[in-house]
């Protein structure tokens, strides 16, 4: 009696064994893991990472930093392009040709924050302005101000890498009368 209970906990263990490795390890798959965070070095949540093979577009994995700015992929052993994008955030670098052919590798991405662009025209009504000068003045303690002149003939003006903030633009030429918006 003491050998056939003998025998069927060693089934059970050696059943149980294969169950408990990781689904990465078990497909032959490697783990990239990472952190991203802000210029701050504030974990940032949200941020989606993009691993693509290089030489099969096919293979490829996403994940999604969680709270703490970390994330984990899993991948087939390979040559990878590793993204992070965000539509606030651009990461400071893309790791480019990296090799995952032999364990887990980190990588981290630093993500700073996007910066705006303002358009628009600048008229009195009817007619566009050209040649007006368009200022944009920092409020509610943004402390950025930007300025552009308008373009002949639709008196239209571009500002770019603006800040986030909140700002009161107004546009000014002689012999008009300034107005803000």
């Amino acid at each position: 009696m003491r050998r056939a209970t003998l025998v069927v906990l060693i089934l059970v263990a050696l059943v149980l064994v294969p169950a408990t490795a990781s689904p990465a390890a078990a497909q032959g798959e490697i783990e990239v893991r990472g952190t991203v965070s802000d210029v701050d070095d504030a974990p940032l949540s949200g941020i989606q990472i993009t691993a693509v093979n290089v030489s099969d577009a096919s293979q490829s994995a996403t994940a999604t930093s969680g709270k703490n700015g970390a994330f984990v992929l899993s991948v087939l052993p390979g040559t990878y392009d590793i993204t992070a994008t965000s539509d606030v955030y651009k990461a400071d670098r893309a790791h480019l040709g990296v090799d995952l052919t032999d364990g887990t590798d980190d990588i981290d991405f630093v993500m700073s924050e996007m910066l705006g662009t303002i358009t628009g025209h600048v008229t009195n009504g009817t007619s566009t302005i050209p040649g007006a000068a368009v200022i944009m003045t920092g409020v509610l303690g943004t402390p950025y101000n930007y300025s552009a002149i308008t373009s002949a003939p639709l008196g239209s003006f571009r500002i770019d890498d603006v800040q986030p903030g909140t700002y009161i633009v107004h546009a000014e030429k002689d012999g008009y009368h300034s107005g803000d918006s």
